[in-house]
């Protein structure tokens, strides 16, 4: 058993400003923040195959319908008001125009039943024996 211990806890950790240095390696972890509005089939597989020490983590919780109703309504509102001070200073703003649009249609799909929301965290760990590669791998 303490062969076996011996095996899974580090001998050396060190934290350091941007990195953690376990053992002989340098560990980084990164959050994926601000998904797109769609998303392509394979969308990790250029992380997945990309050549390089990574752990990847991806965790996805259903959100609470009347909470997310309650905030979409919200931000329907935020929208509408963003939309109608661009129009009075005569500014036509098509990327808020769709982003009103986008709530509107997850709004009445959620209130159908036809949708569902998800809370998504997307985290990857990368591992290198130098900075350097550490770097490269991160960017």
């Amino acid at each position: 058993m303490k062969e076996l211990a011996r095996l899974l806890k580090p001998s050396y950790v060190k934290n350091e400003f941007d990195c953690l240095k376990v053992n002989e390696q340098l560990t980084r972890t990164i959050m994926a923040v601000g998904y797109p509005r769609t998303i392509r089939e394979g969308w990790l597989d250029s992380i997945i195959s990309s050549e390089g020490n990574f752990d990847l983590s991806m965790h996805i919780k259903p959100s609470h319908i009347s909470t997310i109703l309650t905030q979409l309504n919200q931000e329907l509102v935020k929208q509408e008001s963003d939309l109608m001070a661009a129009q009075l200073k005569g500014i036509v703003n098509p990327s808020l125009q769709l982003q009103h649009q986008d709530t509107l249609n997850v709004l009445e799909k959620l209130q159908k039943g036809e949708e569902k929301l998800f809370n998504i965290s997307l985290y990857l760990g990368a591992r290198a024996y130098d900075k350097e590669k550490l770097e490269l791998l991160t960017k």
